[in-house]
């Protein structure tokens, strides 16, 4: 059980408008990277945005004012979200749609997609 304040997975390293949020992601892998940012308030985000958008806030150590990030490589992961006193739903995004709220379940499917180039 882990608490965070953003939590992203990706089979890619990159997500949004270019953010490098899985920097140690490995496609081919058929595994998730699943990234967990702990303790990031709105000024964390703004100080440490051009590390988000690079990938090289995991250069940074674990806990920096408070804040900190692990990384989680797995096939199959299940969200379950407790708020205390929290009114509102976790949302969950994908590719910036609201798909629903947490709990949810990610699995990785390999081979599932198949590019042509």
């Amino acid at each position: 059980m882990r608490s965070a304040t953003l939590v992203a997975f990706g089979v890619g390293r990159y997500f949004g408008s270019g953010m490098k949020i899985c920097p140690l992601a490995e496609p081919a892998d058929g595994l998730l990277d699943a990234m967990t940012l702990d303790g990031y308030g709105v000024w964390d985000f703004l100080r440490h945005l051009p590390r988000l958008k690079d990938g090289t806030y995991v250069r940074v150590p674990g806990r920096e004012g408070g804040a900190r990030w692990e990384r989680h490589v797995t096939a199959d992961v299940e969200v379950l979200c407790r708020r205390p006193g929290a009114s509102a739903e976790v949302l969950v995004e994908l590719e910036g749609e609201v798909l629903g709220h947490a709990p949810f379940r990610v699995r990785s499917l390999p081979g599932a997609l198949k590019l042509v180039m």
